[in-house]
Parts: structure tokens; sequence; C-alpha cells
């Protein structure tokens, strides 16, 4: 194992600890004291690790499952009906996951938690806003939507607007 690479796992096993900042100020001292490459090597295993930890995260999120199984189908076919609503949520996280059914107040918490309205009526309770653009707008609050701006080093220029 090469010298650069046992800093740089040195410096990961201490990302506990330090913030990135910090990591990278450690990698900076040591790139100027002749560990070329170091600085790269760090932010690529960070990156590395900051992606897996976004898909840890993401698989064990009960709002993330949910909110899968309402893009899985189409927004106009999801029952609006909190009875319905919820045996579809659960037979959705049952094939795709094979997870346990949720109960019912988990699961009206979680639409809640989503960004969905329910509305109680003389039939009981039906979800007002749940269609295709609240869906893509918890999408996008979950992290599930793939960054489209680009931060201005990975820009060609840093003059003119921003879209």
């Amino acid at each position: 194992m090469t010298e650069s690479l046992i800093v740089i796992y040195t410096i990961i096993l201490f990302q506990s600890i330090f913030t990135r900042l910090e990591l990278v100020t450690i990698a900076l001292f040591f790139e100027k004291h002749g560990k070329l490459g170091l600085v790269d090597k760090l932010m690529a295993k960070l990156s590395v690790n900051s992606e897996e930890k976004k898909t840890k995260d993401a698989e064990q999120n009960d709002e993330v499952k949910i909110l899968t199984v309402l893009l899985e189908a189409n927004p106009d076919s999801i029952p609006k009906r909190s009875r319905q609503l919820y045996a579809f949520i659960n037979r959705g996280m049952n094939e795709l996951y094979n997870l346990e059914p949720v109960n019912d107040v988990s699961l009206c918490n979680y639409l809640e938690n989503l960004g969905f309205t329910p509305r109680r009526d003389n039939k009981g309770t039906h979800w007002i806003n749940l269609n295709a653009v609240k869906i893509n707008e918890a999408k996008e609050r979950c992290g599930m939507i793939k960054e489209s701006q680009a931060t201005l080093s990975e820009s060609d220029s840093s003059v003119g607007s921003v879209s």
C-alpha cells in the first residue's frame, strides 16, 4: 500500500471526528509537503462514502419507500380515499420491498410528512392533493431527483445567470 493511500485511509478513519473541511485542510497540508494528488484521492473517496450513505438512508426510509410505490403507479389510478390508499401502498410495499403492512396511523403520518393533505368528509378521509405535481414535489424534497444545476467550479464561466 502506498504511503499516500495510508494517509487517505487514516484521514477517512478520522472522518467521524473531523469535518470535510478539516480533512481537506489536512490533505492540502500533506500535498504542500510532497504528497501529490492526495486531495483528489480524498475527495473521490469522500464522494463514494457520501453516495453510499445517501443510498443506505434512502433504502431505510419508509417515506421514500412509500413515495417509490406512488411513483410506480399512474397518479390518476392512485386511490384518494384513506382505506383504499393505505391498502394500495401496503400492496406496493409488499411487492417492491417484501414488507409487512404498515398501520394506518403511520401511513397517515408518512403521507403528511411527504406533503399530502388529508380531509374528512361524510364518507371518511380522503387525500385532496395526491396528484402528479405533489408527488414530484415530494420526490424533489426527498432527494430522489439528481441535481441539474452545476456548481461554479463545474461550469465554464462564473459570469451570467444560473439556470
